[in-house]
């Protein structure tokens, strides 16, 4: 039988065997003549269960018990889909009690053996079984009362759930779990334990992911704590609202670490000892803050277990400023008569941390049979195998894999020093792998752009860019471990089509990431990094004569091009020296015109715009569609950062200043437009709006909120490093002294990052696993099994750490929080990418290089691609054995092959998964048809 130690870790808070792919629920009825006690036995391994039989355990005189029988009736199974049907020729099963002979107490135990008449569950199924306690006489069931009435003091119905509504609990899955029962299959026991017997949880994974440099901010309560005693606890908001991660070391000895006080007047900060550090009065701001947050619990999709409002909260504010003495360390406190805060610390590199933390939720999203602390292996038959999936979801979509790369790449191109090699693949241990943390996770959605490429033919315009469908994939609430078993309407993998929706903005958003993961890679892969480089190349040639976007049912149309394309532009430029794409930048008329008589050069990509200034996006903060500062930040930081680099890409000392001052124009004129406030801080040329509580600039938007601010903060720490550059080397439109406040901008960002990690209105960190409050509810179907719909299986919650919540602005007052309202509980791939952003900017740079001697990956790894004819291999050192197989498990085809380059015809009709080895490499491949998306 197959190990299943994820599932077992996962399904319920109850000692299970080790080995078992067997789970059951039961719930007991007030006895009245009828039916006693419900069960559901579910198979959840991978393989058909049979020869199955239950056994349950009464307690008694013997003589008590002597007259007692049961029939059980075993007329329904309950597919996968969660539906019941008949079971053909099954009817009511007669049962007696299997006295103890040598037992003369009246507390002995014995058997009661169901057996299930040679039925077998397949994957997912499950049966649905009731008993009726029955009297017994000459072996004939009568009509009367047994002398013994099985109850709650019997061994085996301790504890369960006593319900007048247990089928209908039963038919949603919420019935008790005190599974003191026995499954066997034939005369192996596979779920359950006896008298006198327990069972050892076992734990996953072996090496735990809080090992990690952030454990110190781990303080978020256990995922084994239950659902409605987080929440009582999230509903006292807290009247002291601070960082809940903490403050960099540097901000607090500036005299720039903020805290919140409402309602608040004098204060005191303390550390774990209580002893006072610091004490003083908190500044008025004349404003007030109004806020409270709803929990919605639910045990699945139609059961709600509790719908409460609490915690509201009104009162005045005021700010304190942490006392400069205070050491690196912690945790801190801020207290009161009234209230006392959470926790906080104080780090050089808090950061860093901080960084490293949102770092693990890519490997919450990886897709498919790629490595990862958080998911165990599902639908790695996807027709465009690995990627990142989407929110909560299992949708891949091309419009986030694309953003994830172009930033990864950006970050890891522009900032080396704060890419450091802290973690394995697998981001479970502090061991380094010889690949920097960004550039390795650029590689994972590199590889899925390359596995698109080979399946399209070497044809940019046909590349599937995305995987699953929408409305299939919404409608199934089911954790990983039965996704490949799933019917196609809950999202299973027939469902899983690949869509054909490369743009404009995909083309360019692909080709950068492709571009940047090539020079990156270059020193360490080489035949990768020329891949990659030469399907860089096609896609920008491509999007730039196809700008218009492909709308996805996910994501509509992007409105322009222009930034993805300018990023890659400039990658490209980065990665090649080659000056057409220097041309396309500042001087192709066709792409875009001259936007100012100040500077003549302004032509290009840059010309592109909704305003009337270089590559501008108009009012809308950074995101996936508007990458436009990235593109800025990164011309500047990697082709003019001096005159003798720009020299190498054929750029002169002057045009090199104008080309600055055009870049830092873009940047401003974004950067006026992005948020909002009362307040006006004075920018050359612009003005940027905060809000005056809050202290940084609030995005506008309200579906995914933290995801622009996000973006927001993003931008304003990329304006600060371009405007340091110019400082340092001013230029005749910017001189000397020009008041670029780029200090200042970045301490309002500062703020904002605050308001992230937890000095909101609702006292909550909204990066998940950091800080003491996170919201319990998380849209997210492999983290939270509150929506489940389809299985009555369940599993744990577990928190995904690093992801970033959707939450509220400050104004909005009502924070909810429930599964089903994915406005604020959702997380998705670019909400943590666009908090990536600042994380890594704000911390330390001094990234040590990458460790020598460790191994890495393959430096030549095989490449397998497939098509709906056959399967081609190349690079494969020593060789290859293939192996075709259906979605059922049956070998289609089978080949071993001496040869590194080869191909094998497959005659397979529907779809098909080429499992393949080499001495280089292993994966999958996937023959599944691929449609046009349109």
């Amino acid at each position: 039988m197959l190990s299943l130690p994820f599932l077992l870790a996962s399904l319920s808070s109850v000692a299970l065997p080790m080995d078992t792919g067997v789970v059951v629920q039961a719930c007991r009825l007030p006895f009245s003549g009828d039916t006693l006690l419900v069960m559901r036995v579910w198979n959840a391994s991978r393989i058909t269960q049979g020869d199955l039989s239950l056994r349950f355990h009464l307690n008694g005189a013997p003589g008590s018990l002597a007259d007692l029988g049961f029939r059980a009736d075993l007329r329904q199974k309950v597919g996968a889909d969660g539906f019941n049907s008949p079971i053909a020729g099954a009817a009511w099963v007669a049962s007696t009690v299997a006295l103890d002979p040598s037992c003369v107490g009246d507390t002995c135990t014995h058997k009661v053996d169901i057996p299930l008449s040679g039925l077998t569950l397949a994957p997912l199924e499950g049966l649905a079984v009731e008993f009726q306690p029955v009297k017994m006489s000459g072996g004939s069931m009568v009509s009367t009362k047994p002398t013994h009435v099985p109850g709650a003091s019997d061994w085996s119905l301790a504890g369960l759930t006593n319900s007048s509504d247990c089928r209908s609990l039963a038919d949603q899955g919420g019935i008790g779990r005190n599974l003191r029962f026995e499954v066997r299959s034939g005369t192996t026991r596979v779920w359950g334990h006896g008298p006198g017997e327990t069972w050892d949880r076992p734990a996953w994974p072996l090496t735990d992911f809080r090992k990690a440099s952030f454990a110190s901010l781990m303080n978020t309560p256990a995922d084994t704590v239950p659902v409605l005693q987080r929440d009582r606890r999230n509903r006292t908001l807290g009247n002291w609202l601070v960082n809940q991660a903490g403050y960099r070391l540097a901000d607090v000895q500036a005299g720039r670490a903020r805290v919140l006080g409402v309602g608040q007047s004098g204060w005191s900060v303390i550390d774990a000892a209580g002893r006072v550090l610091g004490s003083g009065s908190v500044t008025a701001t004349g404003r007030t803050v109004s806020s409270s947050l709803r929990t919605v619990a639910a045990l699945n999709s139609t059961l709600p277990l509790q719908d409460s409002t609490g915690g509201v909260r009104t009162g005045a504010t005021g700010i304190l400023v942490l006392p400069s003495s205070l050491a690196a360390g912690g945790p801190y406190r801020i207290a009161s008569p009234t209230d006392t805060s959470a926790p906080f610390r104080i780090h050089e590199d808090l950061y860093g941390m901080v960084r490293d933390a949102g770092m693990r939720f890519f490997g919450v999203q990886r897709a498919g049979d790629a490595s990862s602390w958080f998911r165990p292996t599902a639908l790695a038959g996807d027709p465009v195998p690995g990627g990142w999936y989407d929110c909560g979801d299992r949708l891949k979509e091309g419009v986030t894999q694309g953003y994830s790369m172009a930033v990864l790449g950006a970050l890891a191109a522009t900032h080396p020093e704060r890419d450091p090699d802290r973690t394995s693949y697998l981001q479970s241990l502090e061991v380094a792998d010889g690949v920097p943390d960004l550039v390795r996770e650029l590689r994972h959605g590199a590889d899925y752009a390359m596995q698109s490429w080979w399946l399209s033919g070497h044809l940019a315009g046909s590349m599937p860019t995305s995987v699953g469908n929408m409305g299939k994939d919404h409608v199934g609430w089911i954790h990983d471990t039965w996704m490949d078993f799933a019917p196609a309407s809950s999202g299973g993998p027939t469902s899983r089509t690949a869509r054909r929706e490369m743009g404009g903005p995909v083309a360019g958003s692909w080709a950068a990431g492709l571009a940047f993961a090539a020079r990156l890679e270059k020193d360490r892969d080489p035949p990768f990094a020329s891949q990659a480089l030469e399907v860089s190349r096609e896609l920008y040639a491509w999007g730039k004569a196809n700008q218009a976007a492909v709308s996805s049912p996910s994501y509509g149309g992007d409105p322009e091009a222009a930034s993805e394309l300018s990023l890659a532009a400039v990658a490209l430029l980065w990665a090649t020296g080659d000056t057409l794409y220097l041309h396309d930048l500042t001087r192709n008329d066709s792409l875009g015109s001259r936007v100012s008589a100040l500077w003549q050069s302004a032509g290009g990509w840059l010309g592109a715009r909704k305003a009337t200034t270089v590559l501008a996006k108009g009012g809308w903060p950074m995101d996936f569609a508007n990458l436009h500062p990235l593109a800025l930040h990164a011309f500047q930081t990697l082709i003019l950062p001096h005159p003798d680099t720009a020299r190498r890409y054929g750029i002169l000392p002057a045009r090199g200043d104008s080309l600055r001052e055009q870049l830092m124009a873009g940047m401003l004129a974004n950067l006026g437009n992005a948020g909002t406030g009362t307040r006006a801080v004075a920018l050359p040329g612009t003005t940027l709006k905060i809000d005056s509580v809050w202290n940084f600039p609030i995005a506008s938007v309200s579906w995914g909120y933290n995801r622009y601010q996000a973006g927001l903060l993003a931008e304003m720490l990329l304006y600060a490093e371009m405007a340091r550059g110019i400082e340092a080397r001013p230029t005749a439109h910017y001189p000397e002294g020009t008041a670029f406040l780029a200090d200042s901008v970045e301490v309002l960002a500062v703020n904002g990052m605050d308001y992230l990690l937890g000095q909101n209105p609702w006292d909550m960190s909204f990066l998940m696993g950091i800080g003491s409050r996170n919201l319990d509810h998380i849209h997210h179907r492999a983290a939270n099994p509150e929506g489940r719909n389809s299985l009555a299986v369940n599993w744990d919650y577990r928190t995904p750490v690093g992801a970033l919540m959707g939450g509220a602005a400050p104004s909005q007052g009502l924070l909810k929080d429930a599964w089903s309202d994915y406005t604020s509980s959702e997380s998705c791939l670019d909400f943590s990418v666009s908090f990536l952003i600042p994380a890594t900017l704000l911390s330390k740079p001094g990234a040590q290089p990458p460790v020598t001697g460790v191994r890495t990956r393959a430096s030549t790894p095989a490449r397998v691609r497939a098509d709906r004819h056959g399967v081609a291999w190349s690079g494969a050192v020593g060789g290859i054995e293939l192996d075709v197989v259906d979605l059922k498990g049956r070998r289609l085809a089978h080949q071993v092959s001496v040869q590194p380059e080869g191909r094998m015809e497959i005659a397979s009709r529907g779809v098909a998964l080429v499992r393949w080895r080499a001495g280089n490499g292993s994966g999958t491949a996937s023959l599944m048809p691929v449609s046009s998306g349109r």
